[in-house]
């Protein structure tokens, strides 16, 4: 090892261990060091004390805007893609204060396990699941595994192999799914298969049928116990919808929330499963009865006339 007097320059060293060197004496212009021994943990700009790798930011180096580029990664070609982790440098305080990982090149961001891409943020923001290809903002076509109506109850459901809806006795298990969702989906249009050339056994539906929906259900307004501090809801109840026999309104779906471990009437309310209102069938339902209700009023002003 060589230091040179007047200028502070380190020279020689190419291999550097724990046992041999208690710290790092750097100058501006030393001789690159190609081999570090095993460390303990390293601090960059701070001490590593609960962690293997801590690194903190100046606040007045290697900035992007109120960011740090904390590591920064390349390939070794002439035009390399970037990838880069940044840290802002505002307070937590403020939520939009955030980090950053990306790539700053225009390069796709995958993500794997097994050593096999699993998902694929493309540099246009299309998001793919399973497919590195995506066509939508959110594109699923991973194969996932999920049971209807477990505990033999009836499902129903809109085939799109044959664009018919049906009903059948559970339960009923699909191998290939692209999302599963358990809460509120928001869109702005849902578009479901209606040709009737798909469609068998098609026949008018006579108010009969509907109108004790009419006469006996009621409108309810409530707030979910998991958010008893939101504003208050309308809409109908399951199991009274259930209870007067409009099984086709109601789906059924196994659920593990514990207000859903007891209950008050098995044949109503089955253990461990969670019931659910069909409110895009239900208009339907509507559409019959305004024309019902549109014949009655021409009747009457007939009879009035």
């Amino acid at each position: 090892m060589r230091i040179n007097a007047s200028t502070g320059a380190i020279s020689g060293i190419t291999n550097l261990t724990a046992t041999n060197l208690g710290g790092f004496l750097t100058t501006s212009n030393q001789t690159a060091i190609t081999t570090v021994g095993p460390l303990t943990e390293l601090g960059i700009n701070t001490t590593a004390s609960t962690e293997y790798l801590s690194i903190k930011g100046s606040g007045s180096a290697y900035l992007d805007g109120s960011y740090t580029r904390m590591c920064r990664f390349v390939g070794s070609n002439a035009t390399p893609v970037e990838f880069q982790i940044e840290v802002n440098n505002g307070s937590y305080g403020t939520s939009t204060n955030a980090t950053w990982i990306g790539n700053i090149t225009a390069n796709d961001l995958r993500f794997g396990t097994g050593s096999t891409t699993q998902m694929t943020l493309k540099s246009s923001g299309l998001l793919g699941v399973g497919t590195s290809s995506p066509l939508a903002g959110i594109h699923c076509v991973n194969q996932a595994t999920y049971t209807w109506g477990a505990g033999g109850f009836t499902v129903y459901r809109l085939r799109t192999d044959s664009g018919i809806t049906e009903s059948t006795l559970g339960p009923i298990t699909y191998s290939v799914m692209g999302g599963i969702f358990a809460g509120y989906l928001g869109c702005e249009a849902v578009v479901m298969s209606s040709d009737r050339r798909l469609k068998q056994d098609v026949s008018d539906v006579s108010i009969s049928r509907i109108k004790p929906l009419y006469d006996e259900g009621r409108v309810k307004s409530y707030r979910w116990k998991s958010k008893p501090d939101q504003y208050e809801e309308l809409g109908l109840i399951a199991q009274d919808v259930l209870d007067l026999g409009y099984i086709d309104l109601i789906e059924m779906t196994p659920n593990d929330d514990e207000n859903l471990k007891s209950s008050s009437d098995p044949a109503l309310e089955p253990i461990g499963v969670k019931l659910s209102m069909n409110y895009p069938r239900l208009a339907s339902y509507n559409m019959r009865m305004i024309q019902h209700l549109m014949a009655e009023i021409e009747a009457l002003k007939k009879r009035c006339n």
